[in-house]
């Protein structure tokens, strides 16, 4: 990652550029996004309300005094800003390393344009050797196991920190990371128990990629 007098420098530009005209802004999860909260507190941001992707983005905003909604009161956003753990050129991103990756999409989807703020050593020229998450219901871990195992689709549960047992998203469900396979993510959603998976197809979303 560049120094502090550089991130700051393209946080300035990602301000005037994509954020200081707009009312309504979805906002993800992560390191990168703290960073760029951290930053932005100190900018022309009263009249702009944050809609946050999960409870640590609405906390962090909240104790920089951001004005903040929920996801539930709109149908639309000027614009949605996010890192992501990975990017190709022509396929997209990879993104739910923080569990949020159901709300992540959703923003994404109602939003015009979509910012996404990346380090330079997450730019991939393949994302084949790469594990994408997917989002399933715990009532249906069972049902999935077998599928991916059918399909022989190389998985693992995701484990949480600090504690004992899986990692629970911020909708409450249980996230695998499987390998890299772009026909099976293409397809996944068609099997009941997933909820949504990570890869964010660039011919899906207005992606405008920034890099620290």
């Amino acid at each position: 990652m560049k120094t502090d007098e550089n991130i700051k420098r393209i946080i300035d530009i990602i301000y005037e550029k994509y954020i200081t005209k707009q009312k309504y802004i979805g906002i993800g999860t992560g390191r990168t996004i703290e960073i760029l909260i951290n930053h932005l507190k100190n900018k022309n941001i009263e009249n702009i309300l944050f809609i946050p992707t999960s409870l640590s983005t609405m906390h962090i905003l909240n104790l920089n005094k951001f004005k903040i909604s929920q996801i539930n009161l709109y149908n639309t956003v000027d614009l949605y800003i996010d890192g992501a753990d990975y990017y190709n050129k022509d396929i997209g991103l990879i993104k739910g390393k923080g569990g949020a990756l159901t709300m992540e999409k959703l923003l994404a989807k109602m939003s015009p344009v979509f910012v996404a703020v990346i380090q330079k050593e997450k730019i991939k020229e393949t994302f084949d050797d790469l594990y994408v998450p997917i989002e399933i219901l715990p009532e249906a871990f069972s049902y999935i196991v077998s599928i991916l195992e059918k399909e022989k689709i190389i998985y693992s549960l995701r484990q949480g920190t600090g504690k004992y047992g899986p990692t629970i998203t911020e909708n409450g469900n249980l996230i695998f990371d499987v390998k890299y396979n772009l026909e099976f993510l293409k397809e996944c959603k068609k099997i009941t128990g997933i909820v949504e998976h990570g890869l964010f197809l660039k011919t899906e979303f207005n992606i405008k990629i920034v890099t620290l």
